[in-house]
């Protein structure tokens, strides 16, 4: 599996923000301190290995001090050939869930299910991914999180 792009919006202060052009061999993304570095990996796990559903209190962290819309990120990868775009929104009055790929769309729990497929892990439900169904990071740790 291949990211190719990810956006933010109304992400945990981040307005705005896409990162594209993303190389496939070694990526780097650097600013100083407080710029955003964290909360961007933060979005790209929520992105694929997070549920929309459900109202944890670490669902609950991703809104923005001063937000203006709901929490969302977007993902395009590419796995097997194929081009896939993933949208989350973990939004307080809904949340959102919508996997497009090569002549397909599916929504929500479909949408999570068909993700996890891609990726080859159980799909989350309401709870989070548990760290050995990660395969490339060592067993108890998230790479986010440690």
């Amino acid at each position: 599996m291949r990211i190719t792009r990810v956006a933010l919006h109304h992400w945990k202060g981040i307005e705005d923000y896409v990162l594209e052009d993303i190389d496939p061999g070694l990526n780097l993304v650097l600013g100083d301190n407080e710029t955003g570095k964290t909360r961007i990996a933060d979005a790209i796990w929520f992105g694929l290995f997070e549920s929309s559903k459900g109202k944890s209190t670490h669902k609950e962290a991703l809104r923005s001090w001063e937000q203006t819309g709901e929490p969302k990120v977007e993902i395009d990868l590419e796995t097997g050939g194929s081009t896939y775009h993933v949208e989350k929104t973990f939004g307080q009055t809904g949340h959102k869930t919508k996997l497009t790929g090569p002549g397909s769309t599916w929504n929500d729990e479909d949408a999570e299910e068909e993700l996890a497929s891609l990726l080859s892990i159980a799909a989350p439900g309401s709870r989070q991914v548990k760290d050995d169904e990660l395969g490339m990071w060592p067993q108890g740790r998230n790479p986010i999180n440690h």
